[in-house]
């Protein structure tokens, strides 16, 4: 259950909505090779001259002695990875709390700086604008002839054309945001002209700049995580579910689930993996297999309780990088080489992850600067990858 306040559509707070507009609208207004300049040449000295006019100001603080809970689970693992190889590492607070900012010290006395993960941004030729903005994005993986779905993109005010469109491409459908991450106000799987009109409202909320893209039904969606541009690491995300066992109803499995020491609530920092989220949608699924809350699925029986494979809905993570097909390792390094990042996730829909990509019905939906490396150390099926030790290696190598 989300506090009053937030929203249910991305876990965030209603109030921070127009922040994201805001910052969606620069990034589709401002061209992504500028921003990439500004990043390499600018963004640094413009960092570091607010940062000491904040200290001065006694504004804001570093801390060495910060609690975990504060800061987002992925710096989390990193941090704790990093003071294993001798780096101090301390976080810049401010005075509603952390902003996300922190200061490593290397054994050798070396200093940096970093933005949640060390990624060595700096040496990419674009920079992240350019890996935020989807159409930028997508423009670049289509020249280089790697699958992506037939999508369009259009102004918050050009609803009735986004959803003709939609209309033209058929379904099922994805409507979402130009820019952002983490499936924000992300909708899957459209199927219906009703369904479609509810996300065009709910996506131009949170963004000005929306796509429509057509799903690849029966598909699964794997993340894939690429450190230095030879690590590949690749996990699965499944739609929540519980298993029967032959004795619990599907309520006391739900229960069972949420009560697990390895999965809080949406809004807590320190969970890769959160508790079942029951809508409409649950007693929907529920209703099409016959059963209410007070069935008992036979033993092994999985009962899909979300649609969409989403964290913040209650889903699972199943690590899957033994199972890697080779030529989907070397699809993920190439799109990891092609934005020049030596840190970064990609977003793959695909059948099997076992299976050759130049052999099923994929694509490529979204590639991410600042890849959720907790999803692969703290799995619910498979074995953990420590990635942390990966970014570790590569913030000794760069910084």
């Amino acid at each position: 259950m989300l506090q009053k306040g937030f929203c249910d559509d991305c876990a965030l707070p209603a109030s921070s909505h127009f922040g994201f507009w805001l910052e969606g609208l620069a990034d589709v207004l401002l061209p992504q090779r500028f921003l990439g300049f500004l990043h390499r040449y600018l963004a640094k000295t413009a960092d570091l001259s607010m940062e000491k006019f904040l200290l001065a100001l006694h504004l804001v603080k570093w801390r060495e002695d910060f609690p975990v809970a504060d800061i987002q689970l992925r710096s989390t693992c990193f941090i704790e990875e990093a003071r294993k190889a001798g780096l101090k590492i301390k976080a810049l607070y401010g005075p509603i709390g952390p902003t996300g900012n922190f200061l490593a010290q290397k054994p050798n006395g070396h200093k940096f700086r970093f933005e949640v993960l060390p990624d060595a941004g700096f040496l990419s030729k674009y920079g992240p604008g350019l890996v935020d903005d989807k159409k930028a994005a997508k423009g670049l993986l289509q020249k280089a002839g790697l699958p992506v779905p037939p999508s369009k993109f259009f102004w918050f005010f050009r609803q009735r054309a986004a959803f003709k469109y939609g209309l033209k491409l058929d379904w099922p459908l994805v409507v979402k945001p130009r820019s952002g991450s983490v499936a924000r106000h992300c909708y899957t799987n459209i199927t219906t002209p009703d369904q479609l009109k509810i996300a065009l409202k709910k996506v131009v909320v949170f963004s000005p700049c929306l796509v429509v893209e057509r799903y690849l039904a029966g598909c699964s969606v794997y993340r894939a995580t690429v450190v230095d541009f030879t690590n590949v690491f690749c996990c699965q995300q499944i739609p929540a579910n519980v298993v029967g066992d032959g004795q619990q109803t599907i309520r006391q499995l739900i229960d069972q689930k949420n009560n697990l020491p390895n999965r809080g609530r949406v809004q807590q920092n320190n969970f890769t993996l959160f508790q079942i989220k029951e809508d409409a949608v649950t007693q929907d699924l529920l209703d099409k297999m016959g059963y209410n809350f007070s069935t008992v699925p036979p033993a092994g029986e999985k009962v899909f309780l979300q649609k969409n494979p989403f964290l913040r809905l209650g889903g699972d993570i199943a690590e899957v990088t033994e199972k890697m097909h080779p030529d989907n390792k070397e699809l993920f390094e190439r799109v990891a080489r092609l934005f020049g990042l030596r840190l970064v996730g990609i977003d793959f829909l695909a059948s099997d992850i076992a299976v050759s990509w130049q052999k099923q019905a994929c694509a490529i939906l979204e590639v991410n600067v600042v890849p959720c490396i907790e999803m692969h150390q703290m799995p619910s099926d498979g074995q953990p990858q420590n990635i942390s030790q990966k970014v570790v290696d590569l913030a000794l190598k760069y910084y």
